[in-house]
């Protein structure tokens, strides 16, 4: 089971039924069993937390870089100037240990960092038809399983993210404080 889905798995949980055939909260059927091993439930969970400044914002990124593994896609929300690059900068240094590399993506729409694991970073804002643009982009291999994947206005990809993407809106620009909600 990976950080990124957590999956609720009723066997985990398995306690014999009653010989009555009914079961307690937290009993499980071998059939419970058998349909959860087949359906997972993915449980998304949302945090929200106030940054003071730029370094807080950098010293969250990286923290974040440590819930991240291969195969993660962030969908990453906020008006220009929020600091989604800024964010993504300290998640590639804290995983790479430079963050030389990173710059806005906007006008190439994607950008590569080669490291362990590799990151990719796209930034669709310059996207007006994404049905017909992104194909022509190749974008389909950077959601590869080998890597993490940032996507600065995802909302202009609809369909494009994988449905268990990890969303992270930054809410603020300037000098000011930030407000960060990631949902997982």
């Amino acid at each position: 089971m990976t950080q990124r889905e957590e999956s609720f798995r009723k066997h985990e949980r398995f306690e014999s039924g009653r010989d009555d055939g009914t079961n307690r909260p937290g009993e499980y059927t071998h059939q419970d069993v058998a349909e959860a091993q087949e359906h997972p439930i993915t449980i998304r969970t949302t945090t929200e937390d106030v940054l003071d400044d730029e370094d807080a914002l950098r010293a969250f990124g990286a923290a974040f870089a440590r819930t991240l593994e291969p195969g993660d896609v962030v969908a990453l929300r906020g008006d220009l100037g929020a600091g989604k690059t800024t964010f993504v900068r300290a998640v590639v240094a804290a995983l790479h240990g430079s963050d030389d590399a990173v710059s806005s993506p906007t006008f190439v729409f994607r950008q590569r960092y080669d490291g362990t694991p590799l990151v990719e970073h796209l930034d669709l804002y310059r996207i007006d038809d994404a049905a017909a643009e992104l194909p022509e982009l190749g974008l389909d291999e950077a959601f590869a399983d080998d890597r993490i994947t940032f996507v600065e206005w995802p909302d202009r990809a609809d369909g494009l993210l994988p449905s268990a993407a990890i969303e992270v809106a930054i809410a603020g620009s300037g000098p000011g404080s930030r407000r960060v909600r990631v949902r997982r």
